[in-house]
């Protein structure tokens, strides 16, 4: 039979082991509660940074979308300010909308004749992972804003052309835009077409050589030359210039004295650029010659 000693060590060591047991229960506890404080605390913080980045990703892709229905309408430098809010507008993942933001407003530079600015975007463009894509496309860009640019600062002096025509047959066959510009910027259309058709056979057709070329055809009269090219600038798969091709595509039927086909591209026209001034007044002019209406269809909205 234990003695009294044995029974009181056993029950101290019963305590010591209740005891235990617990401060293990009520640790287990708090530790359960602290961790369900913390799960609710991380799915608060998640859901409100969720918030932020889809409310952040809402205003950039709003701001990007505005810019394009900007673009479309013709209005290049209000496009250009959505862009760039879009742009600033600070968002996770979104290299992707400014890739396309920054390709958008590229093109708007160009067509309000800011080369530089122009050939500074597609310049980094490169740095963008989405560019290997557009490479062509890009380089293509860059060389246009390029020449437009320089050409637009001067350089276009028999100099300046002989080291480039030098550069040029020693290999160097993007030159042969630059160099087509030139020549129509000082009026000598011969080479200008010859530096350009070498620039398609190296680089291919775009909406650019084919706006210039179909409208130097038009200016003098050859309808059949310029017909060919409005239709291969048409199916380029570049948007830069096709307004214009459509609006040559009008001018063609006109001088061709085919005013109803006119005044059905001239519709077109006005449908995919509703906010163009030169569109409306055609269109008001073809409409008024075939319907011998003195009243303008399209007033004058205000910017």
């Amino acid at each position: 039979m234990p003695d009294l000693k044995t029974n009181e060590e056993e029950r101290i060591k019963r305590s010591i082991r209740a005891r235990k047991e617990q401060e293990r229960i009520r640790k287990r506890k708090r530790n359960l509660r602290l961790a369900i404080s913390c799960t609710i605390f991380s799915v608060i913080v998640i859901i409100g940074a969720l918030f932020i980045i889809l409310n952040s990703m809402s205003d950039k892709k709003s701001l990007r979308e505005e810019g394009i229905e900007l673009f479309e309408s013709g209005k290049y430098s209000q496009s250009i300010d959505k862009f760039k809010e879009s742009i600033e507008t600070g968002q996770l993942f979104g290299d992707k909308l400014d890739y396309d933001s920054n390709m958008y407003m590229a093109a708007a530079y160009l067509r309000i004749n800011d080369y530089k600015s122009a050939y500074d975007i597609y310049n980094e463009l490169d740095s963008y992972k989405y560019a290997k894509e557009d490479k062509a496309y890009i380089t293509t860009q860059r060389d246009i804003s390029n020449a437009l640019y320089q050409i637009a600062e001067g350089s276009t002096s028999d100099e300046n052309i002989a080291s480039l025509e030098s550069e040029f047959n020693n290999g160097n066959k993007s030159l042969a835009l630059y160099l087509g510009t030139c020549y129509q910027k000082n009026g000598d259309y011969d080479k200008m077409l010859d530096y350009y058709n070498s620039y398609t056979e190296s680089f291919g057709m775009n909406t650019f050589i084919a706006y210039q070329i179909s409208a130097y055809y038009l200016d003098n009269d050859n309808l059949e030359a310029a017909s060919t090219m409005i239709t291969s600038g048409l199916n380029c798969s570049d948007d830069l210039y096709k307004d214009l091709l459509m609006y040559n595509d009008v001018v063609l039927s006109e001088k061709n004295h085919d005013l109803e086909g006119a005044l059905s591209k001239a519709t077109t026209l006005t449908q995919v650029y509703p906010d163009n001034e030169k569109f409306k007044k055609e269109y008001d002019f073809l409409y008024s010659r075939i319907n011998v209406d003195t009243e303008p269809v399209h007033e004058k909205e205000e910017d």
